[in-house]
């Protein structure tokens, strides 16, 4: 099995707990945050304020991206000793505070992330719900499909329900199948925070297993570098132009990059002695 495929099983074994709770946070957000009374309050007097999304997604998220870390982290420790060439009986220390701030702190800015692009798509959705004069029976439960999704997705569900009226469907069938449609949207978008913050943490464990074996002295710090290893083939990509990039271990990142650096990224960094 190379490097590559067996990061990649080991963070498909992850992805599960963070997708559930991605869409358990949708859930408690339609639940106790926005009912569609509020939504259609919101809509009617133009208040973005009243749908102001609260963060209550980093703390759970860092909690389900450790075991990922963890197991990443002691994997890239084992790899750094074997070649730092070092024969002693280390193992890797696991409580490791260092390790525990650094995936919570990423789990923060994503959370916020996730967050913000839900803010957006509800934002654009309103929008469109005045221009297009919804009434509060079609547009509230649209607003309310919209939570967890994209802008992007978001505008596709709008573009749906807009082309449905205009060809005479009735309300209550369009906004039974725009939720539908968000629903399925939503599981897509749950599966590529999954493997994308997954892919986050166990790059965040390597880099602290690579470092902590240095720390024991089982490699040679001034000889010890990253590599970016990319399956990235578009030119136009950062993760092509940084492919096979090195940079000091201590350094820790590339120039402010990071893998992954855009959804469903499958860069690693890669511990080279040289």
């Amino acid at each position: 099995m190379t490097e590559r495929h067996a990061v990649d099983q080991q963070a498909e074994q992850h992805e599960q707990p963070l997708i559930l709770t991605f869409l358990e946070w949708v859930a408690a957000l339609k639940i106790v945050e926005l009912l569609l009374d509020l939504i259609a309050a919101a809509i009617r007097a133009g208040s973005w304020a009243l749908l102001q999304v609260q963060m209550l997604l980093a703390r759970p998220l860092a909690l389900d991206l450790l075991p990922a870390a963890i197991d990443e982290a002691e994997r890239g420790f084992r790899l750094a000793v074997a070649r730092g060439g070092s024969g002693l009986d280390t193992r890797f220390n696991v409580r490791d505070p260092l390790l525990d701030l650094s995936v919570e702190q990423h789990a923060a800015q994503d959370a916020a992330a996730i967050v913000e692009t839900t803010r957006e798509a509800i934002r654009l959705t309103i929008q469109d719900a005045h221009r297009s004069n919804w009434e509060p029976h079609v547009f509230a439960p649209q607003v309310h499909s919209m939570i967890g999704l994209t802008p992007r997705q978001a505008r596709a569900v709008v573009n749906l329900t807009n082309a449905q009226l205009e060809e005479g469907v009735k309300p209550e069938l369009v906004v039974a199948r725009a939720e539908r449609y968000a629903k399925r949207l939503l599981g897509q978008r749950a599966v590529m925070i999954g493997r994308t913050e997954n892919s986050r943490a166990a790059n965040l464990g390597r880099l602290a297993g690579y470092r902590q074996a240095a720390a024991n002295g089982l490699v040679p710090r001034e000889r010890s570098f990253l590599e970016w290893r990319s399956v990235q083939t578009d030119p136009k990509e950062v993760c092509f132009q940084l492919n096979g990039r090195r940079v000091p271990l201590e350094q820790g990142n590339f120039d402010g990059f990071f893998p992954p650096v855009h959804p469903d990224c499958r860069c690693i960094v890669h511990l080279v002695v040289v």
